[in-house]
C-alpha cells in the first residue's frame, strides 16, 4: 500500500513552498534534491544583518495529523522531529487519544531521509527505536 501526505519546504526567511501530496519516494527525493547548503548561507546572512530567521527544512503532514519534520542546524545536520496520535479505549469504552513525539539531533541528512517512508507507514516502532538507537 502506498501512503502519501503533504509536504512542505520551509526557508530560513520564513518564506515556504507547498507541495501536493506524495509517496515517501518523492518526499525523500525532495529533500534531497534541496540545496541544504545554499539554505544555511541563507540563514547565515540573515543572522549576520540582524535579521529575523528560522531554521531551514522538511514537514510532512499526514491528513491524520502525524508530523514529520526535518530541520538542518548550524552543523548542516539535521534535527528530527515526529509526532503522531495513538487511538486507544480508556476503560476498554471510552475513546482516548495519546500524544506521542520524539526529537532526534545531529543526524546526516542521508539518515534523516531514512525516516519518511516509515513514518507514512505509521510504522512508530522503527521510528522510535532509530530515535532511540541515536540518542
Amino acid at each position: 500500500m502506498t501512503h502519501i501526505a503533504s509536504y512542505w519546504i520551509q526557508s530560513s526567511d520564513f518564506s515556504h513552498q507547498d507541495y501536493p501530496a506524495a509517496d515517501a519516494q518523492e518526499i525523500t527525493r525532495a529533500l534531497e534534491a534541496h540545496d541544504w547548503a545554499a539554505e544555511h548561507e541563507r540563514r547565515r546572512s540573515l543572522v549576520d544583518a540582524g535579521k529575523e530567521e528560522c531554521p531551514a527544512g522538511l514537514g510532512v503532514m499526514a491528513a491524520d495529523e502525524r508530523r514529520l519534520i526535518i530541520r538542518l542546524d548550524e552543523n548542516l545536520c539535521c534535527v528530527v522531529e515526529y509526532s503522531f496520535f495513538d487511538k486507544g479505549k480508556a476503560f476498554g469504552i471510552l475513546p482516548k487519544r495519546t500524544y506521542h513525539c520524539g526529537e532526534l539531533e545531529n543526524v546526516p541528512l542521508e539518515v534523516a531521509a531514512s525516516f519518511v517512508g516509515p513514518f507514512l507507514a505509521n510504522d512508530y516502532a522503527a521510528v522510535k527505536t532509530e530515535i532511540e538507537s541515536r540518542a
